[in-house]
């Protein structure tokens, strides 16, 4: 619904008379008390000031640098702030939603206007982790599941379920599972939802479990349906026919505990 400003003429003249009623008692307003008490009137004064402060920051927002930089440079500033892998403890999650947070003009710009601000998933809470799914719309998406996810809220298969319906999108996985067992659902997973990952360039799956191969065999026999024509690196602990067209076209290969 849109808003009109009041300017300041009229809000001068509806306080001064707001304030005459407020010494007399009255209250004019349609369904008011018949009697109010001055707590009604003084908290009706509190809303308008409350009103009248959001309009003139508004309307002061609106001449500041900042509104008058182009649609595309605000949104470069704010992928670079997510995104600056430089910064110490970043969290690009907290990133995208404190900037979403600031005014109604960020979140426009950060929600409908850069998608890649929503696009590295960690362990993230699961109602979150569908709205970054929602917000990144259809931009490549970088799949992160590591012991360094400090306070883990999801579970590594509940994560799963959530991104893998994506796999088109996925263009870095990196998951990194410290915890037996479970390996073997996390690849049965995996291996049922395969799908092809044009988009995919970095694929780490790793264990990190000491684990003879001959007892406990964790396999990967048809990985993203043999479809990845972007993927160049692997770091893999677990067995992948060499015939597979994943290999095809790598610059980096790591294969242990095969």
């Amino acid at each position: 619904m849109a808003r009109t400003m009041i300017s300041p003429e009229l809000l001068e003249a509806f306080l001064l008379r707001f304030r005459y009623q407020l010494a007399r008692g009255e209250d004019t307003r349609p369904g008011s008390p018949v009697n109010p008490t001055r707590a009604d009137l003084d908290h009706e004064l509190e809303v308008i000031r409350h009103e009248l402060a959001r309009q003139i920051r508004s309307h002061l927002n609106q001449h500041s640098l900042f509104y008058r930089l182009p649609i595309e440079v605000v949104s470069v500033i704010f992928h670079l702030v997510v995104h600056d892998g430089t910064l110490q403890d970043a969290e690009p999650a907290k990133e995208a939603i404190k900037i979403s947070s600031i005014s109604r003009l960020w979140r426009e710009i950060a929600t409908e206007m850069c998608p890649t601000l929503w696009t590295k998933l960690d362990a993230l809470p699961t109602p979150l982790l569908d709205l970054f799914l929602s917000r990144s719309r259809s931009a490549p998406l970088e799949i992160l599941f590591t012991p360094s996810a400090v306070g883990r809220t999801v579970e590594i298969l509940e994560f799963l379920e959530r991104v893998v319906p994506h796999i088109h999108r996925w263009r870095v996985c990196r998951i990194v599972y410290d915890t037996s067992p479970g390996e073997q659902d996390v690849l049965k997973l995996l291996q049922e939802a395969s799908a092809p990952a044009p988009q995919l360039e970095v694929l780490q799956l790793n264990f990190m479990v000491m684990y003879d191969p001959t007892i406990i065999p964790l396999e990967f026999l048809d990985p993203f349906c043999g479809i990845t024509p972007r993927l160049r690196t692997i770091d893999c602990d677990f067995y992948v026919p060499m015939s597979s067209p994943i290999f095809r076209g790598l610059t980096n290969l790591h294969l242990s505990w095969t």
